[in-house]
């Protein structure tokens, strides 16, 4: 246990396999239960919940002590929560019906925290938070850092989910104090990637990278194999935001594959249906059209509202990519079914500029007006510059649809002044395309050379042949 503690898990996980040997020998069950339950522990610590939730199970059936059984069902939910595996709700059934909240506060709050953080998986996060407070209410009694650390994490999600993206990162602060005040490395890791996540969804690359730079250095530190595969989040999608196909590309096939081997599904579909994108954006359209049915395949399996609606959008990202509109539209019908009586608001509003151009160019304004008009008071109210920008854009696409050459321009102008200073080199590029017919011959050939110098640069192949043919 003390080389566990201090980060050395193979020595720990040795000298256990070896008492484990030696009490299965014995035929001493009670025994067996303790090294396989600390086992699970050592396992949790490191990151590896699939293999932890397996010693915990074998605990359980090992254990005759009803306290011991209810505490390691608990940890058996907590363990399938994080890889998002619904295995976890059959032990926290079993568990509500002998909890006394009063008695045993900690296995209260474990419960609770696994309730909420499913409801948060099935676009209620209203709901998650509010479970999530009461979990933390009853976590704060006993002496389990670990356990505390999750649940300001969780919040920080479910309020991220919200778009309320100041409320989520004062969730997240909590837990990296947390994990600074008790030297928990990957307590504090929790912290940073819930940051990072606040950073890459407002479209805030290079903050994005800078909270996922520490978040890492944190994981490798505690030696947490499921924070390190999580980094591949933040690290992909910024870059993909920033234009760096070819790094977002490797980082994203090295997350799949880490996610594989953890066994933690909801990670391997956004990694997935991401590595779709980036295809799609490199002039692969028949790997990414294949990689993105593949995934949404994936997430329906898995089942989860947050997946299956990411998968929806990327699969509609796919098909714009190569101007089918009636397709784009198909697949935002999906989502919007999908997502009906859920409280999700980043979704909608990373998927309203497909949509919208999808329904400019199908001659269908005036929804497209009533969108752009919700989406950029959303992402205004949430700060949410990259999707305002790209919001702009749709709606001087509109302008210029209906002959407000002024108004298209004002707006295109906007859009690409924030993209500048974001960095967000592809959709930059791309507003500078639908703005150079509105500008006089030596204007639209100079935003013409520049998106074809971010195209190259970025080693966005469709989009630079398109511009080549135009």
């Amino acid at each position: 246990a003390d080389a566990a503690t201090l980060y050395a898990y193979a020595d720990s996980l040795r000298l256990y396999e070896r008492a484990r040997e030696c009490a299965e020998a014995l035929d001493r069950a009670d025994d067996l239960a303790a090294v396989d339950t600390a086992m699970g522990d050592v396992y949790t610590l490191k990151g590896e919940p699939l293999t932890a939730a397996e010693h915990f199970e074998r605990a359980l059936a090992a254990t005759g002590d009803p306290a011991e059984a209810l505490r390691l069902k608990c940890k058996i939910g907590e363990a399938y929560v994080l890889i998002g595996d619904t295995r976890a709700l059959t032990f926290v059934d079993e568990a509500k019906t002998v909890i006394d909240p009063t008695t045993q506060p900690a296995e209260y709050a474990r419960v609770t925290m696994i309730e909420g953080r499913f409801h948060h998986y099935h676009g209620r996060s209203r709901e998650a938070a509010e479970r999530l407070h009461l979990s933390l209410e009853a976590a704060e009694h006993p002496e389990d850092v670990g356990l505390q650390g999750w649940i300001l994490g969780y919040l920080a999600g479910a309020y991220q989910h919200l778009i309320r993206f100041e409320e989520s990162n004062r969730w997240a602060q909590r837990a990296i104090d947390l994990g600074k005040e008790t030297d928990r490395p990957g307590v504090a890791a929790i912290g940073y990637e819930f940051k990072m996540e606040n950073a890459f969804m407002r479209g805030l690359w290079n903050e994005c990278l800078e909270h996922a730079a520490r978040h890492r250095a944190l994981a490798e530190k505690a030696c947490s194999s499921d924070r390190l595969a999580w980094n591949h989040v933040g690290q992909a999608y910024a870059r993909i935001g920033r234009g760096d196909l070819v790094e977002a590309e490797s980082t994203l096939g090295d997350g799949i594959l880490l996610a594989d081997k953890l066994g933690d599904e909801r990670l391997a579909v956004f990694l997935g249906c991401w590595l779709a994108q980036v295809f799609a954006d490199s002039g692969r359209i028949d790997e990414a059209v294949q990689m993105a049915d593949r995934w949404l395949e994936r997430a329906n399996t898995l089942g989860f509202k947050s997946g299956r609606g990411e998968a929806l959008r990327v699969r509609a990202y796919v098909a714009n990519r190569t101007a089918d509109h009636d397709l784009v539209l198909v697949h935002a019908a999906e989502a919007e079914s999908l997502l009906d009586g859920s409280d999700e608001q980043v979704h909608p509003i990373w998927f309203a500029n497909i949509i919208c151009e999808a329904l400019i160019c199908s001659g269908r304004h005036d929804e497209a007006e009533v969108k752009i008009h919700n989406t950029l008071e959303a992402t205004r109210t949430a700060g949410m510059p990259h999707f305002e920008a790209l919001a702009l854009r749709e709606r001087g696409r509109l302008a210029a649809a209906r002959g407000s050459k002024e108004s298209a321009r004002t707006d295109l102008d906007t859009a690409a002044a924030i993209l500048e200073e974001l960095g967000s080199r592809i959709e930059l590029a791309r507003t500078l395309v639908l703005r150079a017919p509105l500008m006089d011959d030596a204007e639209a050939e100079r935003d013409r050379q520049r998106a074809r110098d971010l195209f190259e640069a970025c080693g966005a192949a469709g989009d630079l042949a398109a511009l080549s043919a135009s």
